[in-house]
């Protein structure tokens, strides 16, 4: 069957049109996204959350750890999450690094009461600074109810570390599996190995996203954004170890304290692709509710 020549031409300038026309969305969204960048000084904002995190990480990582030591039946997921943690804290960087930061994290979490006290107040302080900064992004000035603030503090504190041992130890238990073929285990190891990071750095951005604003942010919006950071953040990963192992220039010049800038430049690099993340789920939405507003119904 022989088409009609107009037609077929009539469709191709359709979906050129139709082309043309998303291609011209991509630049305008992109555009609004670097202006809202520039606007909201997300380098500045990570300097900030970097500098804090500095003070404030290891008195958070002890309030974390003495979670596991207040709930016994939890307490064999402490050793899942500090070497998760740490491998993703500073990655490639020196073993002596490691074994003293984790050190002052075990000694910090086997203070008095007052000083646990005292550790917990500086934890919720850097808590506090996330939701600021992350309610900033996102052009908020409300406030959430006292209770709601306390459910989302204790989240991060106690909630979110017995989700992620418990998830780090279900993927170890299932690898230990004596009824598995030995090669459908290397496999799924391989596989574990390459996508759970991912996933897990996944969830725990989405949550972040979708419960510390005070607007209703669309699970949607906080997915696509919690994806990019994710993403984002494994990359630096990845660029951060190479040039770790690679060049060494820095330890020439700082000697045995090399670890110390690494960490601080590692700290403003993660908050600046958490802080990519947000922009991102924030622009999403007020790109759609613009467009609400002109007239264009938006999709579900």
């Amino acid at each position: 069957m022989v088409q009609d020549p107009t037609r077929l031409l009539a469709l191709r300038n359709q979906r050129w049109a139709k082309s043309r026309l998303f291609c011209l969305r991509i630049r305008r969204f992109s555009a609004f996204f670097r202006k809202r960048v520039w606007h909201d000084r997300l380098p500045v904002l990570a300097g900030h959350l970097a500098y804090v995190s500095l003070l404030s990480i290891v008195p958070f990582l002890a309030v974390v750890f003495s979670v596991f030591s207040w709930m016994p039946r939890f307490s064999h997921l402490r050793r899942q999450v500090e070497v998760f943690i740490f491998s993703n804290l500073v990655p490639e960087t020196e073993i002596a690094f490691r074994y003293h930061f984790s050190l002052f994290v075990k000694n910090a979490s086997q203070t008095t009461s007052i000083g646990l006290l005292t550790l917990l107040v500086v934890a919720v302080l850097l808590i506090a600074a996330v939701d600021e900064n992350l309610n900033h992004i996102w052009r908020t000035r409300g406030q959430r109810k006292w209770y709601k603030t306390w459910v989302i503090y204790v989240s991060m504190l106690i909630v979110v570390p017995v989700l992620v041992g418990g998830s780090l130890l279900l993927s170890s238990y299932v690898k230990a599996q004596k009824w598995w073929d030995v090669s459908v285990v290397v496999s799924v190891s391989d596989t574990a190995a390459t996508i759970f990071p991912y996933l897990l750095s996944t969830g725990g951005i989405l949550l972040l996203y979708k419960l510390v604003p005070t607007i209703v942010v669309m699970w949607r919006h906080a997915f696509i954004g919690a994806m990019t950071a994710a993403l984002l953040f494994e990359g630096a990963k990845s660029v951060f170890s190479y040039y770790v192992q690679h060049f060494s220039t820095y330890k020439s010049i700082y000697g045995a304290l090399a670890g110390i800038p690494i960490l601080m430049v590692w700290l403003y690099v993660s908050w600046l692709v958490v802080l990519l993340g947000a922009e991102l789920t924030a622009t999403l939405g007020e790109w759609q509710q613009n467009r609400t507003l002109r007239g264009r119904k938006p999709r579900r």
